[in-house]
């Protein structure tokens, strides 16, 4: 524009006319031509978010070719106009702003470190640094690399990397849930069928959907739709599948052991040995000379054995593993634990010697709670609350805290860690490396192979970054190239039009103002899905110039997005959500039989355990050792469910129904027959159940109020003034203490039942051998005077006898009974009271006399309000204050307090274990084993046999341990670490957040899109 102008002052004289819009051409008008007029031209413009077209339409005259130049200004008074456009042509675009591209450090999502070189993922690239004479850094050669160098060759391209992994002279990456793995084959470990290394990425066989990978020193493993694979050395059964042979491809690891029936979530390979998680639990296989298994020996194993859970990881719900090279650590209930070799220190326990079962990682330092683990050579690292940690061999300052010297217990990593969010940490040999929030990745330790990353051969005694930079333009606008940034989205810009024909200049324009758009949100679709999963797709950012987009894509079960969890953050633009959705089901009751349980789950009753007699209901006489669906009572609601000996009731949609075993009428259907599939009970017409109870070999409940029985009733304990059993419902005669008044709780005992009733008094009938009717003149004289009392002085109540309140008890009101074998226990007042046998110390009055006077429960323990309360065989549990105690017979663990010994007094369960943390909300105690229900989740202890803990395994445990949560999933599919997949036919919302090159953030809204 002023070089036009410059050349009509030199060859224009002009004159001015009436108006400013017009100018005549004096020195044209001399010639043989007509004066004429030039007419402004206004230009019109459209937006974008990053740039501006301009547009006008041609000048009138054909005398000369028209020149046209366009300039813009920031302000609309025109203020610092600038050059846009020069030329013949009608039109131009205005892409380039005045903001200039600066320098960042890329922020990496991943990273690993390997014996002499290190990867690390940032927008969607991997990148490799170090030294590889095998060409693990994957650049097509085996050349040192000083700074991170992009891995884009081979099989592997230009796709997106969310994973990365570097083992010993190899690496493998995750790029679209298929694996790629370069550097050394010799041994199988790139999973390409070969045993050739190579320079560049090879695509892994046959695996996809992989959602873990871990490379080892010479073999891999990874995860891929919930069931582990590895391949590579095999010699010391690494692989897992019960051989030592070397594998070239993918082998599924075995799963007719301690993994069947389990769903793998993590993986991780190691020096010569392999560890999954798998349903809250560690398992490990190969070498195991150092205790690396963690099973209390140093038995090498070809197939997966449990890590010992009978210390420190007893109860506990385990969330990572790492293996190092001859020592593993876990991350359990947010601590950390290790095990295996620890002459180095590298246990964290404070000592530096090996041990075969876990140990407790030190906690002075290392407070806080631990999210990410990793076990390297002689040391091991971890993030805890955001900061990184370090222990073991310190001698190239592995440990990151400037300090040459080993360290037995954890030491903070500071350097440029110092005040950032550490999100992954990984420990290689003498070195690690870690990545945080927003921020460049981190090396330190031994640095002579160039793994610092950062252009130096030099040890690093602290953290220091990583020479990985990108550029940025300022916010809203986006890099056109490596020194411009287009125009500022949403701004205001002006432009003005000028030209000339020949030699007339017209005037120029008024500015016009135009403002670009704001980049649009992007909109998630669904790409394709299934009934458990939903493959979501999403364009990419609009105008995105040379700038990198990264895409967050979140999900939630609400519309408003409520309680919205990242599912990934990614370069791509797909993503296959398969899960990892909180069960939205939980259970609300549980109870304990004599080799079985059941609880209920939303309004469906699940029984495990023992089934010789169909007690668990699901047709068959097959144990079960995870909770199990009664199918039968699908279409009904299932308000309430009671364990007998041998036989189970439930009451659904206002009706008792039974099933298991029969033999003394104890199913209520008419019959002595056993029934494997629920049964009606008999004579329910007219009336609603509203509580049932199964005992020893009777069954009783309440309707409308009022109490029935049936099954077994040789001592009366029908309540009907009988001694004959009944295969139908009987009404408890009104003829005794209880009188005709409404009963409001119920419980069947071994052979006594008992009820408590308006008056809020408790009531018991039936067999008194021990006293657990609780009533004084069912003694004889003999028994009463001289305290000798036998079998023979006493006798049976066939009606309702009242409690005597001459016991501690009294007169306080009952809220809650439980009768168990030969005792019963209440709760009143708040308190816990029990009566009857008591030499196992069942009545938890710290004593173990038997009594047929209601005794105060000992408080020293179990002090808070009490809830619930339910008497076992010779056990009681009660819920005081949401936490669980026991007390009785403790030899099968049926107390849950770690130990196997009777207490006559309250003991904590779980002092160690799972339910620590938890408000139990119900209770049970069985025959051997006892389980509660803690923040919806159902945990037993005890005796295991026929799987009645419910946690896959038919063994015994005196602690708590977390019965299967797949129930929980109802029809989805249980992803292995307590999540579950989509559910058929249900509606998750999407939405997707982009950014470019870590600026100008665009958020979209939430997209409802439906499973199959």
């Amino acid at each position: 524009m002023l070089g036009l102008g410059l050349l009509a002052a030199l060859t224009l004289v002009w004159q001015q006319q009436a108006t400013l819009a017009s100018y005549t051409d004096v020195e044209f008008g001399k010639a043989s031509f007509t004066a004429a007029t030039l007419e402004a031209i206004t230009p019109t413009t459209t937006a974008k978010a990053g740039s501006i077209d301009v547009s006008w339409p041609a000048a009138t005259g054909d005398w000369a070719t028209p020149q046209y130049a366009v300039d813009w200004s920031p302000s609309a008074s025109g203020t610092s106009p600038t050059d846009v456009y020069g030329g013949t042509a009608t039109s131009a675009t205005h892409s380039i702003g005045s903001g200039t591209p600066s320098e960042y450090g890329l922020t990496f999502t991943a990273v690993a470190v390997g014996a002499t070189h290190a990867c690390g993922v940032a927008n969607g690239t991997v990148y490799c640094w170090g030294t590889s004479t095998k060409g693990a850094l994957g650049l097509g050669s085996t050349t040192v690399a000083h700074v991170p160098t992009a891995v884009t060759g081979g099989d592997l391209g230009a796709k997106t990397v969310t994973d990365v992994t570097a083992g010993t002279d190899f690496s493998c990456a995750v790029a679209s849930g298929k694996a790629y793995c370069w550097g050394l084959g010799t041994n199988g470990q790139l999973g390409n069928g070969s045993q050739s290394s190579s320079t560049t990425p090879k695509a892994v066989s046959n695996l996809t959907g992989i959602t873990s990978i871990s490379a080892g020193t010479a073999h891999a493993c990874a995860v891929a739709q919930g069931v582990a694979y590895c391949w590579g050395q095999g010699t010391n059964g690494q692989i897992g599948d019960g051989g030592t042979n070397q594998k070239e491809t993918p082998t599924a690891v075995r799963t007719d052991g301690v993994l069947s029936g389990r769903t793998v979530s993590r993986i991780t390979a190691g020096g010569a040995h392999s560890c999954v998680v798998a349903d809250a639990a560690v398992y490990c296989w190969g070498l195991n000379t150092n205790g690396q298994l963690g099973d209390a020996t140093n038995t090498q194993r070809t197939t997966p054995v449990a890590v010992d859970v009978s210390s420190v990881l007893m109860g506990r719900s385990v969330s990572a593993v790492s293996a190092g090279v001859s020592h593993t650590c876990a991350i359990a209930d947010g601590k950390a634990f290790c095990w295996g070799l620890g002459t180095s220190g590298q246990l964290g326990n404070s000592a530096s010697t090996s041990r075969t079962s876990p140990v407790a990682v030190a906690t002075a330092v290392m407070s806080g709670t631990v999210t990410a683990i990793s076990g390297g050579a002689l040391q091991s690292c971890a993030v805890a609350s955001g900061n990184a940690y370090c222990w073991g061999t310190g001698q190239n300052h592995g440990l990151g805290d400037a300090v040459v010297t080993s360290s037995n217990v954890p030491v903070t990593a500071i350097g440029s860690l110092d005040g950032r969010k550490v999100t992954a940490i990984s420990a290689g040999s003498d070195t690690g490396c870690a990545a945080a929030k927003d921020a460049p990745a981190a090396c330190w330790g031994w640095g002579s192979d160039y793994v610092m990353g950062d252009d130096s051969p030099s040890n690093n005694k602290v953290p220091f970054d990583v020479v990985l930079t990108g550029l940025a333009c300022p916010d809203g606008s986006v890099r056109r190239s490596d020194t411009t940034c287009s125009l500022l989205q949403g701004t205001d810009y002006y432009y003005r039009l000028g030209y000339s024909i020949g030699t007339w200049v017209a005037p120029e324009s008024a500015w016009v103002k135009q403002t670009t758009k704001t980049r649009a949100a992007l909109t998630p679709s669904a790409a394709s899905k299934t009934s458990s999963s939903i493959t979501v797709g999403w364009d990419t950012a609009p105008e995105p110039g040379q700038a990198y987009p990264q895409y967050t894509l979140q999900r939630s079960t609400a519309s408003d997005g409520g309680n919205a969890s990242t599912l990934t953050v990614t370069g791509g633009t797909s993503f296959t959500d398969a899960g990892g959705v909180a069960p939205t089901r939980s259970f609300s009751a549980v109870t304990a039989g004599e080799s079985h349980t059941c609880g209920i789950i939303g309004t469906d009753v699940y029984c495990w355990g023992q089934n010789s007699n169909g007690q668990l209901g699901v047709g068959d006489s097959n144990p079960r050792t995870v909770p199990t669906k009664v199918t039968a009572l699908d279409s009904k609601t299932v308000t309430a469910v009671s364990a007998g000996t041998n036989h189970t009731c439930a009451i659904a949609d206002g009706k008792v129904y039974c099933w298991g075993q029969g033999t003394s009428g104890q199913l209520g259907n008419g019959t002595n027959n056993t029934a494997y599939s629920p049964v009606l009970v008999s004579n329910q017409s007219g009336l609603t159940a509203t509580a049932i109870s199964a005992g020893g070999s009777h069954t009783c409940a309440i309707a409308d109020g009022s109490a029935f029985c049936w099954g077994a009733n040789s001592h009366g304990q029908l309540g009907n003034d009988s001694t004959n059993n009944s295969n139908i419902p009987v009404a408890v005669s009104t003829s005794g203490d209880m009188g005709s008044q409404s009963v409001s709780a119920i419980a069947a005992g071994g052979q006594h039942t008992c009820a408590v009733a308006a008056d809020s008094r408790a009531y018991c009938w039936g067999y008194d051998a021990d006293g657990q009717l609780g009533s004084q003149y069912t003694y004889t004289y003999r028994c009463w005077l001289f305290f000798t009392c036998t079998a023979t002085d006493m006798r049976d109540r066939v009606t309702p006898a009242a409690v005597d309140t001459s016991g501690a008890m009294g007169t306080r009101n009952v809220s809650s009974i439980s009768a168990g074998s030969s005792h019963t226990c209440a709760v009143a007042g708040g308190a816990a009271y029990c009566w009857g046998l008591g030499t196992s110390g069942q009545l938890g009055n710290s004593s173990t006399g038997s009594t047929y006077l209601s005794r105060a429960v000992t408080t020293s323990t179990m002090s808070a309000t009490v809830s619930a309360i339910s008497a076992g065989a010779n056990s009681a549990c009660a819920i005081a204050g949401g936490a669980a105690y026991c007390w009785g017979a403790g030899t099968a663990g049926q107390l849950g307090n770690a130990a196997s010994t009777n207490r006559s007094a309250p003991v904590a369960v779980a002092e160690n274990g799972a339910m620590k943390a938890g408000t139990v909300t119900s209770i049970a105690s069985g025959t051997s084993h006892g389980c509660a229900v803690s923040d919806g989740l159902a945990y037993c202890w005890g005796s295991g046999d026929s799987g009645r803990l419910g946690n896959r395994a038919t063994t015994s445990s005196n602690y708590p341990v977390l019965a299967s949560t797949d129930a929980l999933c109802g029809a989805s599919t249980p992803m292995g670490d307590g999540t579950c997949s989509l559910k058929s036919g249900t509606t998750y919302y999407y939405r997707i957040s982009y950014t470019l090159d870590g600026t100008t953030k665009t958020t979209g809204d939430w997209t409802g899109i439906k499973t199959s």
